[in-house]
């Protein structure tokens, strides 16, 4: 008979903060507990049999991390995998495969015990997820979509009527990386950068923001710079990365290049997107625009808290 251990604590509930850092180092993971009587069972049996246990548990307590993930500001993966048959099965067989992140077997007073930590890609900013189906990907196809109408665009006339800022402050509320974070180096203008931007930096640990993964980012008026749908990926890469700070952000050179324009957002809308100003929207879009394109190679950060 197989006993069966599990800690209170990784049960149920995972916390904001804790489940916060994990999916900002791009890995959710859990841990089972297993035991097996070596009493009743011959020990090279007993050993597998206690694995196989602790396995299981590591699996139920991972699925529930995954369902507790927030998609969008009402939303958790679970509701996803209730209404949509297709989001369920990729997330079963994305727990399927999760990888060991740490496992201990040990033999003790006649019993087989096996602590086993397993993980799950929530991107492919981790080495290991490089190559590994992740949470991201399973998500962002069951996105809503933003119509046409509402993606932000100053040569719209529509949208372009409603901006009242003066493009020429631009350079005071955002910056491209080049000298420490509290005292930037280099302004951006506008109408012309000093050098062409290769990725963004979005500042939201000023705000009370805890990740999710349909992350947008609009005006006040609700005029979207970036979201799921604006994003064309090729293999291997991400729409949605996460850092704790904006010095560790600009370390990810891979993501946003050597030369990232860096805005800090200046509120959250009821739907817990993230909103930047008039005078940042155009800073952004003529950046993008003049450089990479880096907004729908998906060449953006977030750093939260």
């Amino acid at each position: 008979m197989i006993k069966i251990i599990i800690p209170l604590v990784l049960l149920a509930s995972v916390s904001t903060v804790s489940l916060a850092a994990d999916l900002a180092q791009g890995v959710l993971t859990a841990t089972g507990f297993g035991i097996a009587d070596g009493s009743k069972f011959p020990r090279p049996q007993a050993r597998l049999m206690s694995k196989r246990a602790a396995t299981v548990d590591a699996q139920r307590n991972l699925m529930e991390t995954i369902e507790g993930v927030r998609v969008t500001a009402g939303t958790t993966v679970e509701n996803m995998v209730v209404t949509s048959d297709k989001v369920g099965t990729r997330v079963q067989g994305m727990l399927q495969g999760a990888f060991i992140v740490n496992e201990n077997t040990y033999e003790d007073a006649g019993s087989w015990v096996t602590e086993m930590e397993l993980g799950v890609c929530v991107n492919k900013s981790a080495l290991e997820c490089q190559q590994k189906p992740s949470l991201t990907d399973i998500i962002r196809e069951e996105m809503a979509a933003t119509p046409p109408v509402k993606v932000f665009d100053p040569t719209n006339e529509m949208i372009g009527a409603s901006l009242t800022a003066d493009e020429e402050a631009v350079g005071e509320v955002a910056t491209v990386s080049g000298g420490s974070t509290e005292a930037p180096a280099t302004s951006v203008s506008a109408e012309s950068p000093a050098e062409p931007a290769t990725g963004l930096i979005v500042d939201v640990s000023g705000q009370d923001f805890s990740p999710m993964l349909d992350v947008r980012i609009e005006t006040a008026d609700g005029a979207e710079l970036y979201g799921p749908a604006l994003v064309q990926l090729e293999d291997g890469t991400d729409w949605l990365n996460w850092a704790r700070s904006v010095d560790a952000a600009k370390q990810m050179s891979q993501v946003v290049g050597d030369n990232p324009l860096v805005v800090a957002a200046s509120g959250l809308s009821d739907s817990d997107h993230i909103v930047v100003s008039n005078d940042q929207a155009i800073a952004i879009f003529n950046s993008n625009t003049s450089g990479s394109n880096f907004l729908k190679k998906g060449k953006v950060i977030f750093v939260v808290k």
